[in-house]
């Protein structure tokens, strides 16, 4: 059975880099924004991005049957977030940017 992610409004790609750090890509469907967490502050990496759009722009095809307009395309950002009060709530990094929204926590683009 296959998934139509267009039809959610949040996709969650929790990344383990290096088998020691977490990092989480959230894909806002609606708003085409991706919001990427990082508990370190790093930025994001080009080839992690660059394999997100492609799986969105293959089940794109796979889901409507063309290729996403490049208008389309163009209107996608991302955009790097920090959440301030996850880990003062006792919440370990490995977890927090997975379920950041789940648990109420302040988040903010600086």
């Amino acid at each position: 059975m296959w998934v139509n992610y267009f039809d959610y409004d949040r996709v969650y790609f929790p990344l383990n880099l290096n088998k020691n750090h977490w990092v989480c890509y959230v894909a806002d469907m609606k708003n085409r924004i991706i919001y990427y967490y990082d508990p370190l502050g790093g930025t994001p990496k080009q080839a992690y991005q660059q394999i997100l759009m492609r799986f969105f722009l293959d089940e794109y095809n796979r889901v409507f049957g063309h290729v996403m307009p490049e208008h389309v395309i163009g209107q996608w950002s991302l955009l790097p977030k920090k959440c301030r009060d996850c880990l003062s709530k006792g919440i370990s990094t490995a977890a927090v940017y997975t379920c950041a929204p789940s648990f109420g926590c302040t988040v903010s683009a600086d």
